[in-house]
């Protein structure tokens, strides 16, 4: 099945009611923050890596969308997304959780240059 946009917007909507994109947004600031100080980085500088993307990122993401872009329908249920919400609010979890993103962002920031202007 093909990537829905539709569909994905009413899998958001879901997960907002539910609280998960909640409680997944502040695990994900949480390991931006970490990461970007890290490496020496800001806002900005992550702003402009992100601008610079190439096609071949912008493919990976379609690519990946139409592969489970079937997913967003199977997973626009409250008792599940519910769930999930809760399941991040268990303190273990949420520090696994925390700590794969920290790992994902690291490497996937790692390549981006300062810019020398400080804060974020």
């Amino acid at each position: 099945m093909s990537f829905d946009p539709d569909e994905a917007f009413r899998f958001i909507q879901c997960a907002y009611r539910c609280g998960l994109l909640d409680n997944i947004t502040a695990i994900q600031g949480e390991a931006m923050v970490w990461a970007m100080s890290t490496l020496g980085i800001n806002q900005g500088d992550v702003n402009i890596s992100m601008d610079d993307s190439r096609l071949d990122t912008i493919t990976t993401v379609d690519t990946m969308l139409g592969k489970f872009g079937s997913l967003f329908k199977y997973l626009n249920n409250e008792k599940a997304l519910k769930f999930l919400s809760n399941l991040l609010e268990v303190p273990r979890i949420r520090l696994m959780i925390l700590w794969a993103m920290k790992k994902s962002m690291l490497k996937s920031m790692a390549g981006v240059e300062p810019s020398g202007a400080g804060g974020m």
